[in-house]
């Protein structure tokens, strides 16, 4: 992850602008401690970031960033 975001700045270095940034089902990856402090750093982060979970906890977490939008997909259906 921190390679991640370093390119992130990186990127918004040399093109002055930030790119979009997929995450895919990070939270297998990442144990409760870590969860919080990703979420920590993205609600401080200017860029966009896209999220894909299926763990219940995970979104639970995601849910807590203020102004965050919310796309869920269930069973083929967006909501």
């Amino acid at each position: 992850m921190s390679l991640l975001f370093a390119y992130i700045e990186l990127f918004r270095y040399k093109f002055n602008t930030y790119p979009i940034v997929l995450i895919d089902d990070v939270s297998g990856e990442l144990d409760r401690v870590r969860w919080s402090k990703l979420i920590n750093f993205l609600e401080t982060s200017e860029f966009q970031v896209l999220i894909t979970t299926a763990n219940e906890k995970f979104k639970e977490e995601l849910e807590k960033i203020d102004g965050a939008n919310k796309i869920y997909v269930d069973k083929g259906s967006i909501h």
